[in-house]
């Protein structure tokens, strides 16, 4: 039945899926609507239970949400480039770790996963890329800049033909591989050739943020822009990537890079005491609950996973509840230092207010963040 839901050559992309039809399914039935010129469903489509057959009117695109767990999605080149706009390959990679994940729940979800493989296995370590790929290019160029044996201008431009490249083939990378290749993304976003005298006018980061040929050898042979300035230049790069994704001219996949990016950023900035890791902490609850509210929960992304989300949040105030509790009662009276810890976990639970509600009723990790959330009229 499962390698009937297409339609001729169109392909299908398997999708995770509650109970019912959630925010990120409804997402991307609307998403597929509006690509196709086709009215958007009605509201009254979330919460909509199984079994649910959806179709735009002329039939560019169709989802099927046939029981509990997920949802198939099938259309023409712009429905599902809109609807899946990760790719059909990612989506679908994504897919065979989620099923795995939710086995003791659905079962079933492993035969859904093996009817609809991945065309092109995710590459996680340089060694894995095929010799031959376009990925293989982008290593050997990154070699061959690091170690001096090829110029800066010429890395641009190669890197960028070569990305085109692996695009256009569908390769895909994960793990480690991937965050090194994000990583160079990012880093030639803010590279300006030696001999450019100014950046364009109206640039978002301005020169605080542009790398030289020297600084961007530095920092993809490991370092950064100058070990002084290392929290600024990762603090700078933060800010850049986070404003791309707030651009509504960008596409969600696109959108959804930059806020990974975003993340990495905050990681890569060193934290040299326990308030520094607490604010580290804040950033990251803050930008990753944002990712969940504007792109909807996935169980497949750690970032916009809302357990993973909350269990990091909270293992990260460094603190017992019944202590932080303690304090609040008279925290005016507290050293400086205490009042500023505390202020720091007020501003690393703010941002989770509301994920709680992603889980269910009774489970532990929901009572605890909801115990979390109470504490926050009461402090500082």
């Amino acid at each position: 039945m499962l390698r009937h839901v297409g339609n001729g050559d169109r392909q299908t992309v398997p999708v995770p899926a509650g109970e019912d039809i959630d925010a990120a399914l409804a997402g991307r039935i609307q998403a597929g609507w509006r690509a196709t010129g086709a009215a958007e469903p009605p509201s009254t489509v979330r919460g909509t239970v199984p079994p649910a057959l959806l179709h735009t009117p002329d039939g560019q695109g169709c989802v099927l949400f046939p029981a509990p767990g997920y949802a198939l999605i099938t259309g023409t080149p712009a429905f599902l480039s809109a609807a899946v706009s990760e790719g059909v390959d990612a989506a679908r990679g994504r897919f065979a770790r989620y099923a795995r994940h939710v086995e003791g729940r659905w079962p079933h979800l492993r035969e859904v996963a093996a009817a609809y493989p991945p065309a092109h296995h995710a590459w996680a370590s340089p060694a894995e890329a095929a010799p031959g790929s376009a990925v293989a290019q982008l290593l050997a160029l990154l070699d061959a800049f690091t170690e001096g044996r090829c110029g800066a201008t010429e890395f641009e431009h190669g890197w960028w033909a070569a990305r085109r490249a692996s695009r256009a083939a569908g390769e895909r990378t994960r793990g480690a591989l991937a965050d090194l290749l994000d990583r160079v993304f990012v880093l030639l976003e803010d590279y300006v050739e030696d001999h450019v005298e100014d950046l364009a006018e109206g640039d978002a980061g301005g020169r605080a943020a542009a790398l030289s040929d020297e600084e961007l050898r530095c920092v993809l042979h490991g370092g950064s822009a100058g070990d002084a300035a290392a929290e600024h230049f990762w603090e700078t790069l933060r800010e850049r990537c986070a404003t791309r994704v707030h651009r509504t001219d960008l596409d969600d996949e696109t959108r959804l890079r930059w806020a990974a990016l975003t993340v990495g950023a905050i990681r890569a900035r060193p934290a040299a005491t326990p308030d520094d890791a607490l604010k580290q902490a804040a950033d990251l609850a803050r930008t990753r609950a944002t990712m969940i509210r504007v792109f909807g929960p996935s169980a497949t992304d750690p970032d916009r996973d809302p357990r993973e989300v909350l269990r990091a949040a909270l293992t990260s105030t460094g603190a017992v509840l019944p202590d932080v509790r303690a304090r609040t009662a008279d925290w005016r009276s507290l050293p400086r230092p205490q009042m500023l810890r505390l202020r720091r976990v007020k501003s690393l639970l703010g941002p989770l207010k509301g994920l709680e509600t992603h889980l269910d009723r009774g489970d532990p990790l929901r009572g605890e963040a909801e115990a979390w959330l109470a504490l926050l009229p009461a402090l500082p």
